[in-house]
């Protein structure tokens, strides 16, 4: 498998801690991505960014 698009519910104090941790990154979606997400930014997990979202049972669901 290659890159995947997660959708990820996050409450607003968590995603506040993850970045202030920098732990999650704001990165602008590429030309070849798809066009409804080109002009939207994606925010990254960086490493020990999924250990802490699974440490606190956050939801994840692919995009399709």
């Amino acid at each position: 498998g290659g890159a995947a698009v997660l959708e990820v519910d996050v409450a607003e104090g968590d995603f506040q801690r993850l970045r202030k941790q920098r732990l999650i990154r704001p990165k602008p979606f590429d030309v070849s991505d798809r066009p409804e997400f080109r002009r939207r930014t994606q925010w990254v997990l960086e490493p020990g960014g999924v250990e802490a979202l699974n440490r606190d049972n956050i939801e994840i669901r692919r995009v399709k």
